[in-house]
Formats: structure tokens, C-alpha cells, sequence
């Protein structure tokens, strides 16, 4: 074997000893991705009560909104001992006053049930009396009430000489009202107390009064 020769086959089994190995080639996992992603809808839990389906997935229609009551009226029949007489009327609902005015103008109120206060105006105690009233659609409902009232009156002695003094009128415990001497007060029938005074002198009468009548009381001192 000449030298060329050999010094080939040399260089050629060197090129095989530093020959590189076949690169890997690694795939990364690739990623799923859908664009058909469904969103379940929100349930109005409250709506879907109210409309009675049996499910919350059935389709439902909303309740209509109820239709306003019609309107009607309040009208005040109120005396006192069977005579006309001045007085005020509150319309309630649940306790809340709803429309209010005077008797003798009509009030317009939805129609439907209520208490109506009614407030005497004509006497010192001002008696107050609630009644059920039914007001009907388009129509009016009527108040009537009657109050019982009596007329006390005081006149004052000193030494049973005519005198000058003050009485405080007091009805279910509470004053009401003052009257000097002389002076006729309206009041509601009934047990009344009279406190009169003279200078620092005190006389209290305890007065049954019953509807229409007149009493004069002499505080004598």
C-alpha cells in the first residue's frame, strides 16, 4: 500500500470518530384551545319564584305590575248631640295617615279600606273618635259620628260676695283647658274635673256630665 493510500484511509476514519450524533428533536405539548366556550346565563332567583315554573331553567314571563286601585271619595257626617258641628278627619291605612282635611269637603282617596280619625274642633277637649269606613271604587264613602257635649260653667264667692277666680278643666286626666268666672265652656259629656282657684285658696269638683246638659257650679270660698 503506497503512502497516499494510507494517509486516506486514515483522514476518512477519523472523519467517522467526530461525526455528531442525530440531534432530538423534542415537540412542546401544544395547547388546546376551543373558541365555542358556552356561558351559562344568570338566574334571577327572585323572578323565577315569582313566576310559579318548576324549574329555573324553564323560560318565564314577568309578573305585570298590579293596576292602580280607582279612585273614590271620603266625605265626614259629624255631629254633636245630633247637631252639625265643625271637625277634622284623618284617612289611615296600617296606622299611616294617607289623605286628611275638614269635614265638609270631600277627600279623594284609591279605593279600598280604612280607619278614619275624626277630630272635634267646637269643644275645649277636642274628643277625637276612629271609625271603619269602606270607600268603593268611583264612589264615596261616608263618616258619621255623633259626640256628646255638655256645657259647665263656674261662678265665684268670696264671703258670698261675687269674686274673681280661674278653674282648670280636666277631662280623663288631662287639662284641657281654663275658664274664668263666668265663663260657659263646651266640653264632652262625661266625668269632668274642675279645679277652681281663688287668690291661693283650691276647690276641685268632680262633675258627671251627660250630653246637652248645662251645669253651673258656685266655687265659694
Amino acid at each position: 500500500m503506497n503512502h497516499i493510500t494510507l494517509a486516506a484511509l486514515i483522514l476518512a476514519a477519523g472523519s467517522l470518530a467526530v461525526a455528531p450524533a442525530r440531534a432530538q428533536v423534542v415537540v412542546a405539548p401544544r395547547a388546546i384551545t376551543s373558541s365555542s366556550v358556552t356561558v351559562a346565563p344568570r338566574i334571577d332567583w327572585t323572578a323565577w319564584r315569582a313566576s310559579g315554573v318548576t324549574s329555573p331553567s324553564q323560560p318565564h314571563n314577568p309578573l305585570p305590575a298590579p293596576a292602580p286601585a280607582a279612585p273614590g271619595l271620603v266625605a265626614c257626617a259629624v255631629t254633636e248631640n245630633g247637631a252639625g258641628a265643625p271637625a277634622f278627619v284623618e284617612v289611615r291605612s296600617s296606622g299611616r295617615v294617607i289623605a286628611s282635611g275638614a269635614c265638609g269637603a270631600r277627600i279623594e282617596v284609591p279605593a279600598g279600606d280604612y280607619h278614619a280619625m275624626v277630630t272635634l274642633e267646637s269643644v275645649l277637649d277636642r274628643p277625637q273618635r276612629t271609625v271603619a269606613v269602606r270607600v268603593p271604587a268611583n264612589g264615596t264613602g261616608v263618616v258619621r259620628v255623633d259626640f256628646p257635649v255638655a256645657i259647665v260653667e263656674v261662678r265665684f264667692t268670696k264671703d258670698r260676695e261675687p269674686a274673681f277666680g280661674q278653674a282648670i278643666l280636666m277631662v280623663g286626666g288631662r287639662e284641657v283647658g281654663s275658664i274664668g268666672n263666668g265663663v260657659p265652656a263646651r266640653v264632652s259629656a262625661g266625668r269632668v274635673t274642675m279645679i277652681a282657684r281663688y287668690r291661693t285658696e283650691v276647690r276641685t269638683y268632680e262633675l258627671d256630665l251627660s250630653a246637652g246638659q248645662r251645669r253651673m257650679i258656685t266655687a265659694a270660698f
